[in-house]
């Protein structure tokens, strides 16, 4: 088998549906399978998948196990030569699978490919491709001094958004991993919940002597739709998995203690702006809505990237649409 395609479902069912119905598309005439696992999220998405997408392999999980033991559940049990995770608030075009396969089998010593992100806004996603995180560049990031910079050390902005190269970094949400050649090293690191995971396994992957590529091929990524169902715990566990990422990597214990004294501060105040933000303080942008049945998922991806405004975009489709 070509690809296992593994997708962490958790209370995003009409985001999965599109997510699949875009896939699958691109699936046509390659040898794969779709492996969903559900994070225990006791709705109606089981039920819709196996109506429409009967085919889809789908795991219940006894608890939301967080992100990388559910991708480890799959990952153990797919049968591709090639492994792709893939959230399920994102849209590839009909040619995205075919495409990045291409560049992975002609790709020097591939180990793992991530590709163009832009958000619903049509907004270019920089975490589609970044430099490992510093002490220095993560300072930058998370109190802004990287406004004052010619470059975000954070993101590699020394290889454009259009170019093709090696990054140190790619993000989980779309994330190709040549099973075949890495075998456990595609496996996530189980003591990160959610977030932080994709930047562990990239740095594995560079250290098993492998190469991570960016591939310009654009998808959309609607980008934390599952972590808005509870922002406030998301806030949390973000900043503890940048805690555990530098304890694992880092044996400076003076530097270890300066970063987790720095999270908690960073924790404090995202929880204010999490909790305006929640109660509606931000002024609500204009929704601007396209139906798939009138454009492939390919035509709908440069609509929107050729967007770039302050409108929400929203993908409709005669059977299951994103509700607002």
């Amino acid at each position: 088998m070509t690809i296992s395609v593994v997708i962490i479902n958790y209370k995003v069912p009409e985001y999965l549906l599109q997510c699949l119905d875009a896939l699958y598309k691109s699936l046509t005439g390659i040898e794969s399978e779709v492996i969903v696992v559900d994070n225990h999220s006791q709705d109606d998405s089981r039920q819709w998948v196996t109506s429409y997408f009967p085919q889809v392999t789908w795991i219940d999980a006894p608890e939301n196990l967080g992100f990388a033991r559910a991708n480890n559940i799959a990952i153990r049990q797919a049968q591709g030569q090639y492994v792709l995770l893939l959230n399920p608030d994102t849209i590839v075009s009909e040619n995205c699978i075919r495409n990045v396969l291409a560049f992975a089998g002609q790709a020097e010593n591939f180990g793992a490919l991530g590709v163009r992100m832009i958000d619903n806004y049509g907004r270019f996603l920089p975490e589609s491709k970044r430099n490992l995180p510093t002490l220095w560049s993560s300072f930058c990031k998370m109190f802004g001094i990287w406004r004052l910079m010619k470059r975000n050390p954070y993101y590699n902005e020394h290889l454009g958004e259009h170019d093709c190269g090696e990054t140190p970094v790619l993000s989980g949400a779309f994330m190709l991993l040549n099973k075949q050649d890495l075998g456990d090293t595609v496996l996530l690191d189980k003591d990160f919940f959610m977030y932080g995971e994709d930047i562990d396994l990239s740095y594995r992957i560079t250290k098993a002597g492998f190469k991570n590529y960016y591939f310009p091929e654009t998808i959309v990524h609607y980008k934390g739709e599952s972590a808005k169902k509870n922002s406030m715990t998301s806030v949390r566990t973000f900043y503890e998995s940048m805690s555990i990422y530098y304890k694992k990597h880092y044996t400076n214990k003076f530097w270890y203690v300066m970063v987790v004294i720095c999270v908690q501060v960073l924790m404090f105040f995202s929880y204010i702006y999490t909790f305006f933000r929640s109660h509606s303080i931000f002024v609500a942008r204009e929704v601007v809505e396209y139906n798939a049945a009138d454009h492939t998922y390919g035509e709908l991806i440069r609509l929107i990237d050729s967007n770039k405004t302050l409108k929400r975009v929203v993908i409709l489709h005669d059977d299951f649409s994103i509700r607002l």
